[in-house]
């Protein structure tokens, strides 16, 4: 064989080299962090176990006032139940204010998870914004619930004895005073919204997942607790918690359902005071049997 001269060296293989993988960007995550109000730092054993506690405050606390009111006062004395009834509504207050806070110590959650913020002036201004948009909601409300309530009470005349059983209840309060109303509506607001939208709420909405559901369980609470003002009357007041359960989740205020519902209690105080013939106009319309 002829001398084909010297073999080329053998040279490695070509390296392969894979190029960076790039996440490809899909814009902006539609996934928010939960806010504040969802409470997303407690587990839902202790949701749970606060939740049972706020409910007990709710339901029996209350009680616990009255009865001690009714042992201290001798039956056989006439006296004004206006300010017995004016300081237990400052006892609710305070007791579920006490509660807010304790909760609030207990497990480091800020007072936003609850509602209770403070972003400046404007942020005050638009709070107080959502309070006017609440009360129209309230009464538009009312307007339709007033309609469907005296179709029934057409349909069903019985359902005229619930209506005096509100009417009765309304009558009880001490709406001749201007001071002690106001003295008796400002922990009233303050009490039911701190519990029923401040509390209630955010605890329900951790455990089930979903705001709606969440409103729904509190506004029938909230109803079922006004039951002595009638079935009609708790089921009117059952829809008015949920617009103002709304309203809260969509506001993130408590400032502003709480003086919604002052506002609200207000002027159904002054009605019942310029309308003292109600009962008359009632009677009128009262079918005979």
């Amino acid at each position: 064989m002829p001398d084909s001269g010297p073999l080329a060296p053998l040279s490695d293989p070509p390296a392969v080299v894979a190029r960076p993988v790039q996440a490809l960007d899909y814009g902006p995550r539609t996934v928010r962090p939960a806010g504040p109000m969802h409470l997303p730092m407690l587990a839902r054993r202790v949701a749970a176990i606060d939740l049972a506690l706020i409910l007990l405050v709710t339901i029996v606390a209350p009680f616990g006032f009255q009865i001690t009111a009714w042992l201290l006062t001798p039956m056989e004395l006439e006296f004004d139940v206006g300010p017995i009834f004016v300081a237990q509504k400052w006892f609710d207050f305070v007791l579920a204010a006490g509660l807010a806070c304790y909760l609030c110590i207990r497990h480091g959650i800020t007072p936003a998870a609850f509602g209770v913020r403070w972003n400046g002036l404007l942020g005050v201004l638009a709070q107080l914004l959502w309070s006017s948009v609440a009360v129209a909601g309230v009464y538009a409300y009312l307007a339709v619930s007033a309609v469907v309530i005296s179709v029934l009470v057409l349909l069903v005349p019985e359902l005229m004895g619930d209506i005096r059983e509100r009417i009765d209840v309304l009558k009880s309060m001490p709406v001749g005073r201007t001071g002690l109303t106001i003295l008796l509506l400002l922990p009233v607001a303050a009490h039911e919204e701190i519990i029923f939208r401040g509390l209630l709420l955010p605890y329900l909405r951790r455990l089930t997942g979903h705001w709606w559901v969440a409103v729904l369980i509190s506004s029938a609470i909230f109803g079922a607790l006004h039951l002595p003002q009638g079935v009609l009357g708790a089921l009117q007041i059952t829809g008015i918690g949920a617009v103002l359960g709304l309203i809260f989740v969509w506001s993130r205020s408590l400032l502003a359902v709480t003086v919604a519902h002052f506002i609200f209690n207000f002027v159904q105080f002054q009605l019942i005071r310029i309308l003292p013939d109600l009962q008359e106009l009632l009677d009128r319309f009262q079918p005979e049997v």
